[in-house]
């Protein structure tokens, strides 16, 4: 899952008529490096061909190729929400229902979600997404925004991101259904 850290190690190349002078090495997403054993961090996801180039003491060379595949973290499903007012005999609450399914592309690249972002913002568009305003755990799906006025619970939408193990996220998209009233 990105951010996608790998190690490269050549050590088992050799020369059969002299020795192994330099190790170059193409990772496949626009950055190079050189030596024996490297480190190289993929950012975005796809699938990556990494070129190992070894030129020997007589400037002789050889290559051999491999595909690394580097994955994102899905964003959950059909993230819903939905806009209520509680009455009661004392009281009015001004609440926000958000819903939303787990991602079953997770599970199938051993993915393992640990908890949920929730985010909100003014439904004008103008203002990200900044931070979340409740992390849920990874079996919880419905989420009640309580901390709404009446001048507020129809104005803003929300959105829901995966988070794993490391800590890391899926993109913050937009909210996949319109609000229901």
């Amino acid at each position: 899952v990105i951010p996608f850290k790998v190690n490269f190690n050549a050590s088992k190349s050799s020369d059969p008529d002299g020795t192994i002078a330099h190790y170059y090495w193409s990772f496949g997403d626009g950055s190079s490096g050189s030596g024996k054993t490297v480190s190289h961090e993929y950012k975005e996801d796809g699938e990556f061909w990494v070129i190992l180039q070894v030129e020997d003491n007589y400037g002789l060379s050889d290559t051999i190729s491999k595909k690394v595949i580097a994955k994102r973290i899905s964003s959950p499903l059909n993230i819903q929400y939905t806009p209520k007012i509680n009455r009661n005999l004392f009281s009015v609450e001004y609440l926000c229902q958000i819903n939303w399914q787990r991602n079953p592309e997770n599970a199938a690249n051993d993915v393992n979600v640990i908890a949920y972002n929730i985010y909100r913002r003014v439904k004008d568009g103008q203002d990200q997404y900044v931070s979340s305003i409740k992390t849920v755990k990874s079996d919880t799906f419905s989420w009640m925004d309580r901390q709404l006025t009446s001048s507020q619970y129809t104005k803003y939408e929300y959105t829901v991101t995966a988070v794993d193990v490391k800590g890391n996220e899926s993109l913050i998209n937009p909210p996949s259904a319109t609000v229901r009233m």
